[in-house]
């Protein structure tokens, strides 16, 4: 190897490789899976914002549910899939299909990147049918804080250098020159990780999902290190604590 390709190494030390990266989403992926799988029900099943179609993909295989998917970039986000089910464009603000249609109605990793959250569950709940399960999973603060002490560790001086002597090194520029002290947010590009750090509360989130559904389980897959940057921590699973956390609800037909 020449000490070129070695200082890169040394520099990016604390990044995940493109393979080892799509490797760990995988993994955390299928532990989400293993978490609600058996909160599916009934024939028909939609995933609001499916990226590649992991989830599809895992109902059709187990159930052979009638799988239909949306997201706004079909196929360009999330766990690479080679899904042959059904994904058109489209989002949670104004899901493409008629009422009562769905009695499992999912969304991984969603709910904090729409525009209007409120919207978004009176939708959920409209193309849901009266006893249909809707199941939401979402990022928690601890994710957050695990994500702000990995790129303290392993991006600041990645940061500095893109900053000082970004065209010298030919790095990729920081927007902010905050991005050194405070990484940005997982949800806004405008935001510093602060944002998360306070929304992404469990029971921030608790609060929003029973104003917008029935709440009626609370579940947490598993707490996971973030997959771009090297692991801090092993893989636990835990019965009050994790990186994600999913909310298993009843429709609520009628939201102010």
């Amino acid at each position: 190897m020449s000490i070129k390709k070695t200082l890169v190494r040394i520099f990016y030390f604390g990044y995940s490789s493109d393979k080892n990266n799509e490797s760990k989403k995988l993994k955390y992926r299928n532990l989400e899976w293993c978490a609600i799988e058996n909160y599916i029900k009934g024939d028909s099943f939609l995933d609001v914002g499916c990226g590649s179609g992991f989830h599809l993909d895992k109902v059709k295989k187990r159930f052979n549910n009638n799988c239909h998917g949306i997201d706004p970039m079909p196929g360009k986000i999330g766990v690479q899939m080679d899904s042959e089910t059904n994904i058109i464009k489209g989002c949670a603000e104004n899901i493409p299909f008629p009422d009562n249609t769905f009695d499992t109605v999912f969304s991984s990793h969603v709910f904090e990147h729409v525009d209007d959250i409120v919207k978004s569950g009176k939708e959920v709940n409209r193309v849901s049918n009266k006893d249909a399960v809707i199941i939401i999973g979402v990022p928690t603060s601890t994710m957050s804080w695990i994500y702000l002490f990995s790129s303290y560790l392993f991006t600041t001086h990645v940061k500095l250098a893109a900053l000082l002597f970004g065209r010298i090194l030919n790095l990729t520029k920081i927007k902010y020159w905050w991005e050194i002290l405070i990484p940005i947010s997982h949800t806004t590009e405008c935001s510093p990780m602060w944002y998360d750090l306070k929304n992404y509360r469990i029971k921030k989130w608790e609060k929003i999902m029973s104003e917008l559904f029935h709440v009626e389980e609370i579940i947490y897959p598993c707490l996971h290190s973030f997959p771009e940057f090297r692991q801090i921590l092993p893989t636990m699973k835990l019965t009050k604590l994790g990186s994600s956390v999913f909310f298993v609800c009843k429709p609520k037909k009628q939201i102010k």
